[in-house]
């Protein structure tokens, strides 16, 4: 992306300021957020999380680079990730685990989703095309660091559990083949990063939840089981949106199904090496499944209740 998205409220604002000039952080000075609500929902809080992480990937060329390492804008992230931290960890309960052998099957118990079925049965039956082209906007924001965050994990782990996370990675890099010609059939192709001023908060939650996890080795045992979800999500529900993409663009290639299969192997496999490794974290990989999929329920939720009243899921229109 060229420019830094649009503020959506004073701290986003002020940090947009503050990236267009020299990384001195005298903008920075004080500002606070003016938190009103639930954090995964709140527009400034999700985007300035963003702004803060943003540096440390892809950048913007009009931004200096010395920005990454900016003891003033890291300190508002670390603000910032503490509260979001705090509201993810209230959203879900995770279940007691007592033998090496139950993770398996609490895992598979995490990551069931009640409201992912009946999104995913609108997009393969009823969704029209500018609900799909909705619906893929939305993905390419939630997909920021589906690329990045196998390959940045691995430098967290050891042994098994890194041998696990090598093979994930190669199994979903590119992640979910297609989904570029599937934007071109649709209008909504764009380089990554593009969409973000026309998303709302609960998507941007995903990319920040991705980057927060991947970012801080002590939350290792989290992106493994956020990673596990991840992919059975892609399991169960990229058949029927694949149908859903046959039906309204007939004339477009097929998009390649990948392996799904063998990506959820590869991330139990890698759940239990953590779990081997460090015993301790067996909570954290089920707090990560269990989050990815409650943040996807929410996800599924938000969209069809826009699709239903206000007609466009949208924060900002732009199709």
């Amino acid at each position: 992306m060229d420019t830094t998205p649009t503020p959506r409220g004073p701290l986003s604002e002020r940090l947009v300021r503050a990236l267009h000039r020299e990384p001195d952080g005298t903008l920075l000075t004080g500002a606070q957020l003016a938190l009103a609500g639930d954090p995964v929902y709140d527009e400034d809080l999700q985007l300035s999380l963003h702004l803060c992480y943003e540096p440390h990937f892809r950048g913007w060329p009009s931004v200096d680079p010395a920005w990454q390492w900016s003891p003033h804008l890291l300190a508002i992230r670390e603000r910032l990730e503490a509260i979001l931290e705090v509201s993810l960890r209230r959203r879900v309960t995770v279940p007691a685990v007592t033998a090496p052998g139950d993770l398996d099957t609490a895992l598979r118990d995490a990551t069931v989703s009640d409201d992912l079925r009946p999104f995913a049965r609108h997009l393969q039956r009823r969704a029209d095309r500018y609900q799909l082209r909705e619906y893929l906007v939305h993905e390419s924001v939630r997909d920021l660091r589906r690329t990045d965050a196998p390959h940045l994990g691995v430098a967290a782990l050891t042994g098994a559990a890194r041998d696990a996370l090598t093979r994930l990675a190669g199994l979903t890099d590119p992640p979910r083949p297609g989904r570029a010609a599937a934007r071109r059939a649709v209008g909504a192709d764009s380089p990554p990063g593009v969409h973000i001023d026309m998303v709302p908060a609960v998507t941007l939650t995903a990319a920040n939840v991705a980057t927060l996890l991947v970012t801080h080795r002590r939350l290792r045992g989290a992106l493994a089981g956020q990673l596990a979800a991840m992919t059975a999500e892609e399991n169960r529900f990229d058949d029927r949106y694949r149908e859903g993409l046959r039906r309204l663009t007939p004339d477009a290639p097929d998009e390649p199904a990948g392996n799904p299969g063998a990506a959820v192997e590869a991330a139990h496999a890698l759940c239990r090496a953590v779990a081997r490794d460090a015993p301790a974290l067996v909570p954290d990989v089920l707090f990560g499944a269990a989050l990815w999929r409650s943040l996807g329920d929410e996800f599924a939720r938000y969209l069809s209740t826009r699709w239903r009243f206000d007609g466009s899921s949208l924060y900002r229109a732009g199709l």
